[in-house]
């Protein structure tokens, strides 16, 4: 298996932040998946995995977790236009 090069590492607000849109369902569906895709993502999932859980394409997990690691999770849950 080969070493994922970003780590989702959530602190605690940031973790908190994410929890807290989660049961609510008001926000849009990119970004109730980005929030799951994160909290699987810090638990070590494999992107494949996560992809297969959430019903997202590798490369949308792959890119959430890169915006994550180099800028923030607003980035990380906000799309690209």
């Amino acid at each position: 298996m080969r070493k994922k090069t970003y780590t989702a590492k959530l602190t605690d607000e940031q973790r908190d932040q994410i929890n807290s849109i989660l049961p609510k369902g008001i926000n849009s569906a990119r970004k109730l998946d980005c929030a799951r895709i994160l909290l699987l993502a810090e638990l070590d999932k494999e992107d494949k995995e996560i992809a297969k859980i959430i019903g997202v394409t590798k490369q949308t997990v792959s890119n959430i977790r890169k915006r994550f690691f180099r800028e923030d999770l607003e980035s990380a849950w906000n799309e690209r236009l």
